[in-house]
């Protein structure tokens, strides 16, 4: 999440100390002018391990390069490396925003992130670094306002787009091109959305950044599932799996490489829901035992870890369900929620046939009670977005 420090300038102390020294009063305005901003921080990522630049002055930031100030030295780090920027001289409701946007707060990271732009149209904030990202803040609020309501996009997709035209290079692309994507999918709109996907890959590409890239492949197995083209499906995540196993295998420490192996799993794991799928489609037995097994092998070819034995429980909760057996596939839809709580893709698909078991039952307070966790908790999620 961005964070910040905040240097805050009062103008009674600047006054006294004019004072003080006979000189005329200089507004606070004039001091800050003199001092320069307050300092800032670039977080960026060396042999795998990250780092810091701190008491700099960052002067541009995009995906080619951050340019910046150290004392009266002027250099630069490369984009690709670069984690985050942590803006001196930011208003103390731009972390605010962001902390409201990682806890699903779309009201309260909407109200801050508006209050970041208003400082900047007040003279608060001079750079022009607010008015890039306080707009990428601002599309993920009004995103989650959305999400969550099964609202109108237009809102968001003003903000995303606000935020591309002050920086078509911007550090936090991936987010914008996402943005883009996930509320033309809320809207409807999945040509809109292939579109963005495929400009985030291009900006992967370009901005050598891989994650990006598997980013925008999991999206669009995601837009060409719902538009029941198993075939693409399968491409992306074969891709998807192809691009994280290059960069584990590059990877310069334990860390990096454990994060491209994590998605590398998951793209061979999302892999066989193509499978499943056909299995619900065909009613064929042959199909469900085709689904069935290669959900048992994977974690003897992948390992036991969470994203793994969660798409093992839900796959089997899945072909259960569609036997007959709503009380055994409850079952392991609740473990997947239980114990692997840490994946999220596959704990919103269990919250949703959570909800479609408790129909079956009979109980509609536990059904609703689980669609509501479900659009609380994971509101931009595939699940949360059907009807």
């Amino acid at each position: 999440m961005p964070t910040t420090r905040n240097t805050l300038i009062r103008p009674a102390a600047a006054l006294a100390l004019a004072l003080a020294l006979g000189s005329p009063a200089r507004s606070a305005d004039d001091h800050a002018a003199a001092a320069g901003p307050p300092p800032d921080t670039i977080v960026y990522e060396d042999g795998g391990e990250q780092k810091s630049r701190t008491d700099v002055v960052v002067e541009s930031a995009d995906w080619d390069a951050v340019a910046y100030k150290a004392g009266a030295r002027s250099a630069s780090q490369p984009g690709n490396t670069v984690v985050e920027v942590r803006w001196g001289d930011a208003p103390p409701e731009y972390a605010v925003g962001w902390r409201a946007v990682a806890g699903r707060d779309g009201a309260a990271a909407r109200d801050a992130f508006n209050a970041c732009l208003a400082a900047k149209a007040a003279g608060v904030v001079s750079r022009p670094w607010i008015d890039e990202y306080a707009q990428i803040g601002l599309g993920e609020a009004c995103l989650l306002l959305a999400a969550a309501e099964k609202g109108k996009t237009s809102a968001a997709v003003d903000a995303f787009t606000a935020a591309q035209k002050a920086n078509p290079k911007s550090l936090m692309a991936d987010r914008i091109l996402k943005g883009l994507a996930e509320a033309a999918l809320i809207a409807g709109k999945p040509d809109e959305a292939r579109k963005q996907s495929d400009a985030l890959l291009s900006a992967g590409r370009t901005a050598r950044r891989p994650e990006w890239e598997i980013d925008a492949l999991f999206l669009r197995a995601d837009i060409a599932r719902q538009a029941k083209n198993p075939a693409e499906v399968s491409q992306a995540y074969e891709e998807a799996a192809r691009v994280a196993e290059q960069q584990a295998g590059a990877a310069r420490a334990p860390a990096e490489r454990q994060r491209f192996e994590r998605l590398r799993r998951r793209a061979a794991a999302s892999a066989g829901w193509v499978l499943v799928d056909q299995a619900l489609e065909t009613k064929a037995p042959a199909d469900f035992d085709r689904a069935r097994d290669y959900f048992q092998g994977l974690p003897g070819k992948l390992g036991q870890v969470p994203e793994v034995l969660s798409s093992v429980e839900n796959a089997t909760g899945v072909i259960k369900l569609a036997a007959g057996d709503t009380f055994g596939a409850l079952h392991h839809f609740q473990t997947t929620e239980v114990l692997h709580f840490g994946v999220p893709d596959e704990v919103a698909r269990s919250l949703w046939y959570q909800a479609e078991c408790w129909d079956k039952l009979g109980d509609t307070a536990q059904r609703d009670a689980r669609l509501r966790d479900l659009r609380k908790y994971y509101p931009k999620s595939e699940w949360a977005r059907r009807k």
